[in-house]
């Protein structure tokens, strides 16, 4: 006799549940079409190298990998961003124009059940190919700050920050006689995320760090707050140009968002996905503190697929919202 379970980490939809998400997805698309972005689709199979280019470490322990009957290793879709930004590189060579596209996609990670996360998840998002200012960067803000409102009304906020600022506090790491990256780049980039100060300080002490250096180390999980008052303070501490131009340049974005009622700054914001390169953010519910989406700059990126176009992006997980 055949079980009636499913593997964890996925789920049925019933008609009821069903027409919820969908409602949810016309809502986004709406919103997203609404400010000039036209929707494409990418394969649910990718080939695994496609993620585990060094610079793009888009997280390959965390994938659905298989292997195809040539031999060919495969996975199944762990990110919407680089295989649309594969997709542009490719089939958009002669297009010198902005570039406004959207999504509405599954992805698929392995997941820790005890925290709920599923192994398969929708995702609906926009990028932006071809500008690199900070008025689109504030537009594509403004477009994630409008769908959410459409669909949770007054109760999100979205939190701003510049992976610049943490890569600057690295070139000073770097510089330091005789400290070498040796990994020290993704533990940082961890303890800071988890705003693990007590971690930070071990880790400053196990190391010899300079006290300028440290200062800054042990301060930047709390660079989070108010824009005014955030930014003055994280542009005190800025330790080289690299970190100025990070607060300078969130300072443009935050002038240019005109519901800058839902904002803040948080200089200290990391993205696990280690493309971004200039600004980033993330939006979550007030209320809970669930986050449901996230985003930011990745020019770099584009230069693995051999163009060289700016481009900005963020994700908003449905499931999440249906929820």
């Amino acid at each position: 006799m055949i079980n009636n379970f499913i593997p964890e980490g996925v789920s049925d939809l019933n008609y009821d549940e069903y027409e919820k998400m969908k409602s949810v997805e016309e809502d986004l698309v709406s919103v997203f079409r609404e400010d000039g972005y036209r929707q494409i689709m990418t394969p649910t199979f990718e080939y695994y190298d496609l993620f585990a280019d060094d610079g793009i470490s888009a997280g390959t322990e965390e994938m659905y990998k298989l292997i195809d009957k040539n031999g060919q290793l495969m996975v199944l879709r762990p990110d919407a961003t680089i295989p649309i930004a594969r997709m542009v590189a490719t089939h958009y060579k002669e297009n010198d124009d902005a570039l406004k596209l959207m999504y509405v996609t599954n992805v698929f990670r392995t997941a820790d059940f005890r925290k709920g996360e599923k192994r398969e998840f929708k995702q609906a998002g926009i990028e932006y190919f071809g500008s690199n200012c900070a008025a689109t960067d504030a537009s594509v803000i403004e477009t994630a700050i409008a769908a959410l409102r459409k669909i949770v009304g007054s109760d999100m906020k979205a939190e701003i920050g510049d992976a610049g600022y943490f890569n600057g506090l690295m070139e000073s790491l770097l510089s330091i006689p005789g400290f070498s990256e040796r990994n020290v780049q993704a533990k940082l980039r961890e303890l800071v995320e988890c705003k693990n100060i007590p971690g930070l300080n071990k880790f400053a002490e196990e190391n010899d760090i300079p006290a300028d250096v440290r200062e800054v180390l042990l301060a930047l999980p709390l660079l989070y707050g108010a824009p005014q008052q955030m930014l003055k303070r994280a542009e005190a501490l800025a330790l080289n140009d690299t970190m100025r131009a990070a607060v300078e340049n969130v300072r443009r974005i935050c002038d240019l968002i005109e519901d800058s009622e839902c904002i803040s700054i948080d200089m200290g914001l990391i993205n696990k996905l280690e493309y971004y390169s200039g600004m980033i953010f993330k939006v979550y519910l007030k209320k809970t503190g669930v986050i449901v989406g996230s985003g930011g700059r990745y020019d770099k990126l584009m230069k693995k697929f051999g163009r060289d176009i700016p481009a900005v992006g963020f994700g908003l997980n449905v499931d999440t919202l249906v929820e």
